[in-house]
């Protein structure tokens, strides 16, 4: 099965939280079904911490590549993992953990 990568955003509204995001991390994603601005939201968390970021849901915000949270919301789970696989000075760019790969 081809990998599902996605594009973490919103990481400046908690004060930089870049450093948090290294390669190989695993975060767990939350759909958040009654998010006021967007009804396809989805927070990151790291290992229980409030959310630290959102899946980029926006042309402007996703990465070349990367799927957003629209395309992804009704194939996954409504909490999942990914693992941080690039972090470049602009985004974060993360794989989606497949179940049969826990």
């Amino acid at each position: 099965m081809k990998p599902k990568h996605i594009t973490i955003t919103g990481l400046s509204y908690h004060g930089d939280d870049r450093f948090l995001y290294r390669p190989g991390r695993v975060f767990k994603c939350v759909k958040e079904k009654e998010n006021p601005y967007d009804e396809e939201a989805i927070g990151v968390q790291l290992e229980g911490i409030k959310i630290r970021g959102y899946v980029a849901n926006s042309v402007n915000t996703v990465a070349k590549g990367t799927m957003s949270a629209g395309r992804i919301y009704d194939k996954t789970d409504n909490e999942f993992d990914i693992i941080v696989r690039f972090v470049t000075r602009a985004s974060v760019i993360c794989e989606v953990i497949e179940e049969t790969e826990k």
